[in-house]
């Protein structure tokens, strides 16, 4: 879905004055998970490092999938 330039900059506001995000996924076993990151923006694409064997490289991997599409 693409988004007008009005909420592509309403995004990147939000995204600007606040520091932390929150990432819901579903553990394997189905239960629900929430993850508190920090990130950094461009506009309104977020970037957030982790290591390579953590579950956040697992989520974000399904992510860029899902983006991808």
């Amino acid at each position: 879905m693409q988004c007008d330039s009005g909420t592509k900059e309403r995004i990147a506001e939000y995204l600007k004055s606040h520091p932390y995000l929150n990432l819901a996924t579903v553990s394997p076993e189905g239960k629900p998970m929430v993850h508190s990151m920090g990130f950094v923006s461009a506009g309104p694409v977020v970037y957030f490092g982790t290591g390579k064997d953590t579950r956040n490289t697992r989520i974000s991997k399904i992510i860029l999938q899902l983006h991808l599409l």
